[in-house]
């Protein structure tokens, strides 16, 4: 039986043939080719654009035939609508302000003695970074002055092959107002005076606003951990379509303001004709905020125990009345909404992780039936999935294609349906 590839690896192989015959242009950056950063910076700007373009109609022709070869009439018609729905837009293409120094967030690898990203299809091996222009001077200065402070100290990396070491990640974040901020990831609790050295330092200098120690004990290779403690403020502050956004160090928040803020816009305007609007996986409530602003009502609905206290944060700074802040499951929710029955007028607004609204969310929002339905999604393949469920209830509106990652095989795809 042949091997199914992943869905990232089948987008990974396309985009790496198709990338051969684009537009060639100068890398900006030394360590283009060995570090796994950036796949594209050998290409134009323009170039980049185009093969996220044909990435979507690969991702769609791809699932197109997943759907028809399950087999059964309910597939071919699902199939049908899919394609049929597809061929009745002309997805847009919202380019990023700045190609480079758009990030907001960098997580750098500290393991085997060198501290950067990992190499390009070498996960087991790190590159040391001398610079990196996706996240601009300021941010990178910081990671660079982290870096030699903890090896005057000692601190030892973290081998996340054998498990071994300390140190396991400088985490970055900036706002475009200025702030940035440092976490520390580390292993143990063992070496508290030296991480709030390094942090207090840096503050002093001040190189950051707000530096966090967090605690990854695990096995996993993770970039996020427990709150130990911190220095200086609690959260960086970004600023979005005229709402004022604390970020944490494990909030959740999308790595380029500049394009979110785009995509954000376009929704509150999709939402604004009345009702209330659901904003499902809300994160630090910034979609529910952004909508808000257009005299909506808005239920942001929440289940992360950390991003729920900086949303009720932010609600109150915005001072956002029509806001309501819900601590749930997003999936659970909208089942227990389809329960209630009855048809509210009205967006549901989704913007969920990887892995999608699943099965079981996609029919719960078939069953609430509100009028409008904006889908934002990091990942195409399901997306499409999901979409292909509830098109006999809903008409696809538009599709623009949202370029939050240049110079990466990455994009965000936004959906926007009306009930029929």
């Amino acid at each position: 039986m042949a091997r199914v590839l992943p869905d990232k690896k089948k987008l990974q192989n396309y985009l790496r043939g198709a990338a051969e015959e684009a537009e060639p242009a100068p890398p900006r950056c030394r360590h283009f080719g060995e570090c796994g950063g950036c796949e594209f910076q050998d290409r134009s700007y323009a170039a980049q654009l185009d093969l996220k373009r044909r990435a979507l109609a690969f991702v769609a022709e791809t699932i197109l035939s997943e759907i028809e070869s399950a087999g059964g009439g309910t597939e071919r018609q699902n199939a049908e609508r899919l394609a049929d729905a597809l061929a009745s837009v002309d997805p847009e293409m919202i380019p990023s302000p700045s190609p480079f120094g758009y990030r907001q967030r960098m997580d750098y690898v500290y393991a085997f003695g060198k501290a950067g990203l990992r190499r390009a299809q070498r996960r087991w091996q790190v590159t040391a970074l001398r610079e990196c222009p996706l996240l601009g001077d300021a941010g990178f200065a910081v990671f660079q002055a982290a870096l030699e402070l903890a090896g005057r100290r000692r601190i030892p990396g973290y081998d996340y092959m054998r498990h071994e070491g300390e140190l396991r990640y400088f985490v970055v974040r900036r706002s475009r107002a200025g702030g940035i901020m440092l976490s520390l990831v580390t292993k143990t609790l063992d070496r508290r005076g030296d991480v709030l050295a390094i942090l207090s330092e840096l503050l002093d200098r001040g190189m950051i606003v707000s530096g966090h120690w967090l605690h990854a004990p695990g096995l996993g290779d993770v970039s996020f951990g427990a709150r130990v403690e911190h220095v200086g403020e609690p959260l960086i502050y970004e600023n979005m379509n005229d709402v004022r956004l604390g970020i944490g160090p494990n909030s959740f928040f999308q790595a380029n303001p500049a394009v979110a803020e785009m995509a954000y816009a376009k929704m509150a305007e999709f939402a604004r004709s009345g009702g209330e609007a659901l904003d499902m996986y809300s994160g630090v409530g910034s979609i529910a905020l952004t909508v808000s602003r257009n005299g909506v009502s808005a239920l942001a609905v929440e289940n992360q125990p950390e991003n729920l206290a900086i949303a009720g944060e932010n609600i109150r700074i915005n001072s956002a009345a029509n806001v309501e802040l819900i601590a749930a499951d997003a999936v659970e929710f909208l089942l227990e909404r389809a329960e209630r029955g009855g048809k509210a007028p009205g967006t549901i607004i989704v913007n969920p992780p990887r892995p999608g609204v699943t099965e079981k969310g996609m029919e719960a929002i078939r069953r609430i039936g509100q009028e409008r339905l904006a889908y934002l999604s990091c990942n195409p393949f399901t997306l499409l999935r999901d979409m292909a469920k509830i098109l006999d209830a809903y008409s696809l509106r538009s599709l623009a294609l949202y370029d939050m990652f240049p110079q990466t095989r990455h994009f965000e795809t936004l959906a926007l349906f009306s009930r029929r």
